[in-house]
């Protein structure tokens, strides 16, 4: 599966319109800084640049709470 380098911001869009299945995060440069990858729920394979580490975990907060937000307002 070939990957796609997208923006946070375009990944934080897709998780709180409930296209993001699964995120997970791969250390850079010398694991100071980490990258986010997702797969989206048809199956494309998006990655972000090589961020802060501090700033991924403000990211993962954002998706994992879209992600979870969007089942909801989807079942409504």
């Amino acid at each position: 599966m070939t990957q796609e380098e997208m923006p946070v911001i375009f990944i934080e869009g897709m998780a709180s319109a409930g296209l993001i299945e699964k995120y997970w995060i791969e250390e850079c440069m010398g694991g100071r800084r980490v990258r986010i990858h997702v797969k989206t729920i048809d199956g494309r394979h998006l990655v972000t640049k090589c961020i802060d580490k501090r700033g991924s975990k403000r990211v993962i907060h954002v998706l994992a709470e879209y992600m979870k937000l969007s089942r909801l307002i989807v079942e409504e």
